[in-house]
């Protein structure tokens, strides 16, 4: 059997072989990995049916890019650039304010 390079685990995956079942993610973009959060990492939570929202919070500039699972294989998105984020369920809300209270 031919030895390639081995697989590396996304956090996501990771995260689900250790039992856990995340429901919410919140992502942080950090100008250093900001690519790859918007990419590789956003794939790879979408990938786990137990997400049902998925939260990136910029840190340049106010705004929070809310995905939320509509269905197996639709996810929407809603862009908040003030006022509040509500996440029904599990029944949170937070004003933006808060988020980026200093």
């Amino acid at each position: 059997m031919p030895r390639g390079k081995p697989r590396r685990w996304s956090i996501a995956e990771r995260s689900c072989r250790r039992g856990a079942e995340p429901f919410i993610v919140v992502e942080v973009l950090a100008p250093s990995t900001h690519y790859i959060d918007l990419s590789a990492k956003l794939a790879g939570y979408l990938r786990l049916p137990s997400i049902a929202r998925y939260l990136i919070v910029g840190q340049e500039r106010p705004r929070i890019v809310h995905r939320t699972r509509a269905t197996s294989d639709t996810i929407l998105a809603r862009i908040i650039n003030e006022g509040s984020i509500q996440l029904d369920p599990p029944r949170i809300e937070n004003r933006q304010t808060d988020v980026y209270a200093a």
